[in-house]
């Protein structure tokens, strides 16, 4: 079986299957097509270029609710230390 996946560093995808971090934010936007379920895969370290890999370990499958611009009232919902628009 396959999924979507999504690389989230080490520890926010445990947050994220322990239900304690709700939002997740990012810069670019996703594929429009974000129906079906998606695999949370936490790795220890941030990847920022196209094509870079880390060890991870998946954690969590869950369901994109919505996708819409981070707002600061998200800031606890994200685990976040801090709001910056364009998010």
């Amino acid at each position: 079986m396959t999924h979507k996946t999504l690389s989230i560093v080490h520890p926010n995808g445990t947050r994220i299957a322990n239900g304690e971090k709700t939002i997740e934010v990012r810069r670019w936007l996703p594929p429009a097509d974000l129906t079906g379920d998606l695999l949370i895969v936490e790795n220890k370290n941030f990847l920022f270029n196209e094509g870079e890999t880390d060890i991870g370990t998946p954690v969590a499958l869950v369901k994109i609710k919505s996708v819409r611009p981070f707002e600061e009232k998200d800031i606890p919902a994200a685990c976040a230390s801090r709001w910056e628009p364009g998010y």
